[in-house]
């Protein structure tokens, strides 16, 4: 099992390749908002939804489509010695096959990239860091569906 995934990892870095994910033809989406903090309102949810998905919009993605992936951006945080320590989190979540002897539906993550860190100003340095996460994710999207 060990030497598959050092095959794996090896040929992922001679290739060239920046994710384990493929966002092959993912091109509708839906919002979806979860976080357990103490320094996003309801007001900076909204804001950070509409940024968010106009980014997305501007990147060639639709939302409001029937069927569409659901895009999960989580934002969670616990105070450690009186420092914030945020996760920040996106994820793709959409109903998938299973390819086993008998097929399987279930509802998967398919998608997922976070970072975690510790700050003094949450808010300001979860905006940053979900911007970057966005980038990624924005990147990697042109890269899978370039023709």
């Amino acid at each position: 099992m060990k030497k598959i995934f050092l095959s794996l990892m090896m040929a992922m870095s001679l290739f060239g390749a920046s994710s384990f994910y493929s966002l092959d033809n993912v091109d509708s989406l839906s919002y979806y908002y979860a976080g357990k903090n103490n320094f996003i309102s309801k007001e900076h949810a909204k804001t950070m939804k509409a940024d968010v998905t106009n980014r997305l919009i501007k990147a060639g993605f639709s939302f409001g489509q029937t069927d569409a992936l659901i895009l999960v951006v989580k934002i969670n945080a616990i105070v450690v010695d009186k420092t914030q320590v945020v996760n920040v989190e996106i994820s793709l979540a959409e109903d998938v096959v299973t390819n086993r002897k008998e097929k399987i539906e279930a509802f998967s993550l398919t998608y997922i990239d976070s970072k975690m860190f510790k700050t003094q100003t949450p808010y300001k340095d979860s905006m940053k860091t979900l911007d970057t996460l966005i980038d990624k994710f924005i990147a990697l999207h042109k890269d899978d569906n370039e023709e």
